[in-house]
């Protein structure tokens, strides 16, 4: 078929990098210029990155040492914090575009697979919304799914490392690694071809290079496992205790329906364009090595096991469909796999086609959701005027020493929006850092629900650990300013005490 009948597929074979640098650009931009308010994930960065830790509570530290780094570049911004985001995204598709090239065996269809990560709702609308570790751990999964084709493929003592290096990233990434890691790693070895291609003694390598990345944080582990586990049960617990039979029963319906929604509508766009049998002249001359399908069917039984196995022996019987984001990330790649032989040319150029129809949609809606909310009658966290609040605290000479506050998305906010505050969140496990405490003086206190005249006791009793001493100031007032794109009017309480100084905080 002449290049000139396939514009679509043809830009994306020759200019893909292009076009993924342009896309995750806009997203950076229009995410500076819609709105300042910060999300929930983002908030939580832009505190915990304030300093380097080994751990920084209930979720492995890697993506916040990553937005320490950008930090030290860009500063405390809200581009950086847009610009890792994105970087990371850009980097998952590319790795899926070369785990594809490698067991797809044709650059279009690696090209296609990598495009349809935006058929799969959390991969294209989710992540921009307000997602951090989910969306590394994801580039993460990406990576070793790349790095172990090209180990398996070449055997090559640089593969070995790069396995190393993703399978450590991974556990940092997210603890909900592990499994995809076991699942993924547990094919290669079942298949007697891998297994002999991977069981080499540059394996080694990658085991020492898994090992010295994770070491830091294992250490630090070792002293909050108590905190940790305890994130990790309350997040798996189920809402009551179940039988066996009936947990088992209600564990597979959650995780087969979790799978539908993360996969819909990739499964639809699929089966619309490839449903039909080719003519036989019209399909593709080359079939993928079977040794990939192989893989992936023993990856998927796995993962299967994996999620029986934590229903059976948890209390876990409800999965949310962002928690696929690792698992199921390669859809694109299996069901091309498993659908090749019907992949002719002119039906991956209609695939190529409705992926760049569903990048221009994701481009306009994402941006659009604050001015949505309005028409909805709506507004969300993402219209409140966080900035406004934080400029009349300026104003009324509030700014500087600490602010006390009690929702996340207002501590990151403030923090962001009066850079010569330190802002304690404390719904937040982890406190401000206390060499940043130590020594301010002037405390504020704001809260969201502006109906108490009077601060919150979690805000009096955050102030009472960090100056030792009872409040001091007196009661709170009210400011407010309205919703960005609508008539509803944001109030917060706040109250100062301009006379306390913070004394040394360990």
């Amino acid at each position: 078929m002449p290049k000139n009948d396939l514009p679509a597929l043809g830009l994306l074979v020759r200019h893909g990098g292009l076009f993924l640098a342009g896309y995750f650009g806009v997203h950076v931009v229009t995410r500076m210029l819609s709105t300042s308010t910060l999300g929930l994930d983002e908030a939580e960065q832009l505190l915990f990155a304030r300093e380097l830790n080994a751990g920084y509570g209930t979720q492995p530290p890697l993506y916040t040492w990553l937005q320490w780094l950008v930090f030290r570049v860009t500063g405390p911004t809200l581009f950086g914090l847009a610009v890792l985001k994105n970087l990371l995204l850009a980097a998952a598709y590319v790795f899926t575009y070369g785990a594809a090239r490698v067991m797809l065996g044709r650059r279009d269809m690696a090209v296609v697979a990598a495009a349809s990560l935006l058929f799969l709702h959390q991969m294209a609308w989710e992540v921009q919304r307000d997602l951090s570790h989910s969306v590394l751990v994801t580039t993460c999964a990406a990576g070793l799914l790349y790095a172990l084709v090209k180990t398996l493929r070449n055997g090559h003592p640089g593969s070995f490392a790069a396995l190393g290096l993703l399978l450590g990233a991974g556990m940092l990434a997210k603890y909900s690694f592990a499994p995809y890691a076991v699942a993924l790693l547990g094919a290669a070895a079942w298949l007697p071809e891998t297994r002999a291609r991977l069981w080499r003694p540059a394996l080694a390598i990658t085991m020492a290079i898994a090992a010295a990345v994770v070491l830091p944080h294992v250490v630090w582990l070792l002293h909050h496992w108590d905190e940790v586990a305890l994130s990790v049960i309350r997040d798996l617990d189920g809402k009551e205790p179940l039988s066996v039979p009936v947990r088992l029963g209600v564990g597979w319906a959650s995780l087969l329906w979790a799978l539908f929604q993360f996969l819909t509508p990739l499964w639809l766009v699929y089966g619309v364009v490839l449903w039909r049998r080719p003519p036989e002249e019209g399909s593709l001359a080359a079939s993928p090595d079977g040794i990939w399908r192989r893989l992936m069917e023993r990856y998927g039984l796995l993962f299967l096991a994996g999620m029986t196995l934590l229903i059976l022996f948890t209390e876990s019987a409800y999965f949310k469909t962002r928690w696929m984001l690792p698992y199921a990330y390669l859809a694109p790649i299996v069901f091309l796999l498993l659908l090749h032989h019907r992949a002719t040319p002119r039906r991956l150029e209609i695939l190529a086609r409705t992926a760049a129809g569903f990048a221009v949609v994701v481009l306009v809606a994402i941006p659009a959701r604050v001015v949505l909310y309005e028409v909805l009658d709506a507004p969300d966290e993402i219209n409140a005027p966080v900035a406004d609040i934080a400029a009349q605290l300026s104003r009324r000479g509030w700014g500087g020493g600490v602010l006390i506050t009690d929702e996340n998305y207002l501590a990151g906010t403030l923090q962001l929006h009066l850079p010569d505050t330190v802002v304690v969140d404390v719904n937040r496990g982890r406190p401000a850092p206390g060499h940043l405490l130590t020594g301010r003086c002037g405390v504020t206190l704001v809260w969201e629900n502006a109906r108490l005249k009077a601060p919150p006791g979690p805000l009096l009793r955050a102030y009472r650990r960090l100056t030792g001493m009872a409040w001091q100031g007196g009661g709170g007032l009210t400011l407010e300013s309205p919703y960005a794109y609508s008539e509803r009017i944001f109030r917060v309480g706040a109250a100062r005490d301009g006379d306390v100084c913070i004394a040394t905080v360990p």
